[in-house]
């Protein structure tokens, strides 16, 4: 293990331990804002998301592909290559459920990243 990779768990380790501790006096929004902050540390996590949703999209599990691209791009949202895997299965998920979800899905996404 690099020095690089044992910077990044102790990051994600204090988050972790950040996030439980304001579970515990239960501020979960506060909680929440913790576990978000230590995934933004993590390089790989967007990473990880957006392959993810690649390898999703390439057997058709369309919603599953959309979920992981839009958690990647709350993570890292000027990745361009997500952004065209997220519009992708956004397409497609559209057209597998007959045009029924919200045709503001990336306005709504872009406003939240």
């Amino acid at each position: 293990s690099t020095r690089s990779e044992h910077d990044e768990d102790a990051a994600l380790s204090r988050a972790k331990d950040s996030g439980n501790d304001f579970v515990r006096k239960k501020m979960y929004l506060a909680a929440a804002e913790a576990y978000l902050a230590g995934m933004r540390k993590a390089k790989m996590v967007p990473i990880l998301l957006s392959n993810r949703s690649q390898a999703f999209a390439s057997v058709g599990k369309w919603e599953d592909s959309l979920a992981d691209a839009a958690a990647s791009l709350v993570l890292r949202p000027a990745d361009e290559k997500t952004w065209a895997r997220y519009r992708r299965a956004l397409e497609m998920s559209k057209k597998e459920a007959g045009n029924d979800l919200n045709t503001d899905s990336q306005e709504s996404l872009r406003a939240v990243v």
